[in-house]
């Protein structure tokens, strides 16, 4: 019979936990990137000894925090494209207008 794999993750009373290495083998991603996202304050853990613990609802929380980041930022490029946009269209017209006025 196969050995299933245990679930990542430690139950603490209602509370699950994931050390920095539970998350690095889930999302492929490094520590250190990890640790800087704990560092920053985008991934909210706590250090117990030598190891960060982040709780299943911190994790929840960053994935919506970085969601609406993600949208926030998508928004602002969109905004600074379409300002650009109506800069250089008012550019040109203002070039079609110059140019007129000297015919």
């Amino acid at each position: 019979m196969a050995k299933s794999k245990a679930e990542p993750g430690i139950s603490v009373g209602k509370i699950r936990v994931f050390e920095l290495a539970d998350l690095e083998a889930l999302f492929d991603v490094k520590e250190h990137t990890l640790v800087r996202y704990v560092r920053t304050g985008k991934l909210k853990a706590r250090k117990i000894g030598k190891k960060w613990y982040v709780s299943e609802d911190a994790l929840g929380e960053f994935f919506l925090t970085w969601e609406h980041e993600e949208t926030t930022e998508e928004h602002s490029l969109l905004q600074v494209s379409n300002n650009t946009r109506n800069r250089n269209m008012e550019a040109e017209e203002d070039n079609d207008s110059s140019r007129r006025r000297q015919q």
